[in-house]
């Protein structure tokens, strides 16, 4: 049986003073709340990327309302060789005529496609918005020493008519994958959807519009009687050769 006497005769516990115990500071972290009471979304990258999506998507629609004649023979080109070689010889290249804007475009997509490859495969462990700089100056950097390069060359070896054919029917592509990348970022970025059927459908579509760039620059080079030797070393030089030291450096 428990008496009061039981209940009262209780060892006192010896606890240390306030004085000698650290004092630990914890530190939380409270997200800044809408009126609705929904978190806002902090990240940079998500601002600049819609941002950037936005602006594209006006491009888009611009060059579909002044240029209409010209995207739709843009996508023709890609089954016809004669809609491209219309093309080559109507369309004068004008800083502010629809190929320049969609140039832009493909530069801007390809970077936020590099951006997530680097990301989904782990190659490099920083933050997107850093990793967007670096690609997006990759990609101008490669594009424009690429174009000089063999611009230099086919005045070097008095070929310039077939070289400036031949990176024409180059950017024709280029500005075709920079639009249909500009949808599949976006449902990347904003559709919930497995990232990895994205990615695959993305790497998919790069490497399907990079062999039909291919087969035509083939076709184009051929067709004037360009030498074989000469297309060897090109290959080798211009296009194998980075992408084999990129993937090097990637993948260290």
């Amino acid at each position: 049986m428990i008496t009061q006497d039981n209940i009262f005769n209780v060892d006192t516990l010896q606890c240390p003073s306030v004085k000698d115990i650290d004092s630990v500071s914890t530190v939380v972290e409270v997200p800044a709340i809408r009126k609705e009471g929904i978190p806002k979304i902090t990240d940079n990258y998500s601002h600049v990327s819609f941002g950037l999506f936005l602006g594209c998507f006006v491009v888009l629609v611009s060059v579909r309302v002044i240029f209409p004649k010209y995207l739709n023979s843009l996508f023709q080109s890609v089954v016809y060789g004669g809609v491209a070689d219309r093309l080559y010889r109507e369309l004068p290249y004008r800083i502010g005529h629809a190929a320049f804007r969609l140039d832009i475009l493909a530069w801007l997509m390809i970077s936020f496609l590099g951006v997530e490859i680097l990301q989904f495969f782990e190659l490099v462990d920083q933050p997107k918005l850093m990793l967007l700089f670096f690609t997006l100056s990759f990609t101008a950097i490669y594009s424009f020493t690429r174009y000089y390069l063999i611009s230099f060359f086919g005045w070097i070896f008095n070929i310039k008519d077939l070289v400036d054919e031949f990176l024409f029917n180059n950017a024709l592509f280029i500005k075709i994958l920079g639009i249909i990348l500009l949808f599949l970022n976006i449902c990347l970025a904003y559709i919930e959807v497995s990232s990895n059927v994205l990615i695959i459908t993305l790497l998919s579509t790069s490497s399907l519009c990079g062999l039909f760039m291919f087969f035509r620059s083939i076709l184009v080079l051929l067709r004037k009687h360009f030498s074989i030797f000469y297309l060897i070393l090109y290959l080798c030089t211009l296009e194998i050769l980075p992408i084999l030291l990129i993937s090097k450096w990637l993948l260290g």
